[in-house]
C-alpha cells in the first residue's frame, strides 16, 4: 500500500504545485484546493470496500479481509487485499467506463461549482486513475485491463496516445481552472 501511495502523492504534489505556481495561488484561501486533492487522491480506494462488501462479499479474499478488519488488523487486511491477483479487473472505479463518466462529472464540477475543494477533489481523483494507468503500463506494458469490459483491446501505440492524452487533459484542466 505504501508503495502505491508514495508515487500518487508525489504526482499530486508536483501537479498541484504546478497549478499553484501558474495560478499564483499563494494564499491560505486556496488550501481547500489542496485538501480536495488529497481527498480525491484517496477516494478511489473506496473500490476496495465496494468489492469486499457489495460485489463479492463471499469471495475468499473478501472473507479473509473482513476477518482481519473485525480483529482490527488493518495492516494485514490491506496486505491480503493488495496481494490478491485478479481483483483489479473486477473493480468498478478502475475501468474505462467509470473514467469516461467521471470525466463528464469533473468538467461539470470544475466549470460550474466554483468550489476549490470540489475542483481539487475531481483533479486528485482523476490524477489517481491516470497514475495507476501509467504504473500499469510501465509494469506490464499494457493498460488493456482498463478496457476489458469494452470487449476490445488497444494496440501499444493507442495505449501510449491514451496515456499522453489523459496526462495532457489533466494538465490542461488544472491550468484552465
Amino acid at each position: 500500500m505504501k508503495r502505491e501511495l508514495l508515487p500518487q502523492f508525489l504526482f499530486l504534489v508536483v501537479y498541484f504545485l504546478l497549478i499553484t505556481l501558474f495560478k499564483r495561488w499563494f494564499n491560505f484561501l486556496y488550501l481547500p484546493f489542496w485538501l480536495g486533492g488529497v481527498v480525491g487522491l484517496l477516494l478511489p480506494y473506496i473500490d476496495h470496500l465496494i468489492y469486499i462488501y457489495v460485489l463479492y462479499p463471499g469471495a475468499d479474499v473478501s472473507v479473509r479481509v473482513k476477518q482481519f478488519i473485525k480483529n482490527k488488523d488493518l495492516k494485514e487486511a490491506l496486505s491480503v487485499f493488495a496481494g490478491s491477483d485478479g481483483i483489479q479487473t473486477r473493480k468498478i472505479i478502475h475501468t474505462f467506463y467509470f473514467q469516461a463518466l467521471f470525466l463528464l462529472l469533473s468538467v461539470m464540477v470544475i466549470t460550474s461549482s466554483g468550489s476549490l475543494f470540489g475542483a481539487g477533489l475531481v483533479l486528485g481523483f482523476s490524477l489517481h486513475l491516470w497514475v495507476l494507468q501509467l504504473k500499469d503500463f510501465m509494469d506490464t506494458g499494457s493498460i488493456n485491463n482498463w478496457f476489458e469490459r469494452l470487449g476490445s483491446v488497444l494496440d501499444k501505440e493507442r495505449q501510449v496516445w491514451f496515456l499522453v492524452g489523459g496526462g495532457g487533459a489533466l494538465l490542461l484542466a488544472g491550468l484552465l481552472l
